[in-house]
């Protein structure tokens, strides 16, 4: 499924970008070093946790289902994912910051969880 490889893309992208910040900060002072670390773990971190791998699992599942109501069910659930993934894209500021160019050349892919996003709705609103 694209959600799965562009989550696990992000993933790894944002992992790679924060032991570069870590350790491009170990040739600075004490307070660069803390400041990465914090950036690490309030940032980086929560960042990687707000896209989760399984998200859309049981709505799939659900909408695999004979029953015509847990069909529809599952398809609202998977739009409402859909939404609530779009608009932590759109308002958290700490997406925006890293979706942006960084100096350290790693690019973080959120295009891509758009992309699949996108699929998503569209596979999913056309599923009868």
């Amino acid at each position: 499924m694209r959600w799965r490889g562009a989550v696990t893309g992000v993933r790894e992208q944002l992992n790679e970008l924060a032991s570069t910040v870590v350790q491009q900060a170990q040739e600075a002072d004490d307070l660069v070093r803390q400041a990465a670390g914090k950036m690490k773990a309030k940032v980086f971190d929560p960042v990687s946790r707000l896209f989760d791998v399984g998200a859309f699992t049981a709505a799939v599942q659900g909408m695999e289902q004979d029953d015509d109501d847990a069909v529809a069910d599952a398809r609202e659930a998977a739009l409402r994912e859909v939404r609530r993934l779009r608009r932590v894209m759109d308002s958290d500021n700490r997406v925006r910051m890293l979706a942006l160019s960084n100096p350290f050349g790693v690019e973080v892919p959120f295009v891509e969880l758009s992309n699949a996003l996108s699929d998503i709705e569209l596979n999913v609103t056309r599923a009868t």
